[in-house]
């Protein structure tokens, strides 16, 4: 497919881009999901994302929270448990200076393609072309992010014209991530922030307009078309219309097709109480399922791969669909689906749910 050649004639486009960065009136997830819509007029790319990851203890790269846009979710799962430390793509976060690279430039091709995370994760994406740019941050904390764009052997490479583009945006998106990290993520790491990445909030002014909410409640309305914040609204309206008092309206509501869990109440917003104000808290139940996943791995001492394949057994795939997912053969499947249950001290797939209290 061919790119869109950029001249001097698109220098007001790339200043707009740059200011719609900068639009404080959008939550940073929507400016970020602008961002990637906006430049695909000047570079073509199947796959985008925007990485933040946390530095532990050992010097290891743990995934914090990330954007992406057309990535499969399933893998990106199987990146946070197991891809994210065989990904050679880390390699420039430590960088003092900014980078942007072209991965066919960056790797040795051929060895790269003999890798584990080559085949296991790019190839299943179609994500034979990568161009990446480190994004700065403030070297005293614990947190690195980077800026990938990728696409298919079919689109072909990204030009050098590609990196000296992003290399104009590359300051900016620094910037907007060091203004999410300073809004919204803790300095302690993965576990003080992991209640935000699964609960979102929003408040309702008494005319059931929304005043304020974070970039959480942000990602987790756009993820199911923005039925969330409707049906948020159709409850605070059906309270309005109740004329019920104020500090009676607590609800809780499970939506529908969506591992989303509402808490819904009424509080006073002055000290008269004659106007009101409605809050919202929103559970994302499928990022408790993966806690308890990840302490069940650590309680049974399971490996990384056993980890893997038990995953795929709790989405309810076949040993032979397990075997094609993971590139391994059936027989080393079924030992390994021998030593998780010799772990866990079941004898059943159906007991696994059982055994790790998810019932």
């Amino acid at each position: 497919m061919e790119d869109m050649t950029f001249s001097f004639d698109n220098l007001e486009q790339v200043n707009k881009i740059i200011l719609n960065i900068y639009d404080s009136e959008l939550p940073i997830h929507t400016r970020i999901s602008n961002f990637f819509e906006d430049i695909s007029s000047f570079i073509y790319y199947d796959r985008a994302s925007i990485m933040i990851f946390f530095k532990n203890e050992n010097g290891e790269y743990e995934k914090q929270s990330s954007f992406t846009v057309n990535w499969n979710s399933s893998l990106l799962k199987k990146y946070d448990v197991y891809y994210a430390r065989l990904d050679d793509s880390l390699e420039p976060l430590d960088h003092p200076k900014p980078m942007v690279i072209k991965s066919s430039s960056f790797f040795n091709e051929e060895q790269r393609k003999k890798t584990e995370y080559w085949n296991g994760y790019m190839v299943p994406n179609n994500a034979d072309y990568e161009v990446i740019a480190n994004l700065q941050l403030d070297f005293s904390i614990k947190y690195r992010a980077n800026l990938s764009l990728t696409r298919g052997k079919e689109a072909g490479d990204f030009s050098d014209m590609h990196v000296r583009l992003l290399r104009i945006f590359q300051p900016h998106l620094s910037r907007l991530i060091r203004e999410y990290i300073d809004q919204n993520i803790s300095e302690n790491g993965p576990l003080s922030s992991r209640d935000y990445n699964c609960v979102g909030f929003c408040v309702l002014n008494d005319s059931c307009q929304v005043i304020k909410q974070n970039g959480i409640f942000d990602r987790l309305n756009t993820n199911v078309n923005n039925q969330l914040l409707n049906k948020i609204v159709s409850l605070c309206v059906n309270y309005a219309n109740s004329n019920n008092t104020v500090g009676t309206f607590s609800y809780e509501y499970k939506l529908e097709n969506s591992p989303l869990f509402l808490e819904l109440s009424c509080v006073p917003s002055n000290l008269d109480g004659s106007k009101v104000q409605y809050c919202c808290l929103v559970y994302d139940i499928s990022h408790f399922f993966d806690i308890a996943l990840k302490q069940a791995k650590e309680k049974y001492e399971l490996s990384d791969r056993e980890y893997d394949i038990l995953l795929c057994m709790l989405h309810g795939m076949k040993n032979e669909e397990i075997a094609e997912e993971l590139y391994l053969s059936v027989p080393t499947i079924k030992k390994y689906v021998a030593n998780i249950y010799s772990k866990l001290n079941i004898t059943s797939q159906k007991q696994i749910f059982v055994k790790l209290n998810l019932l």
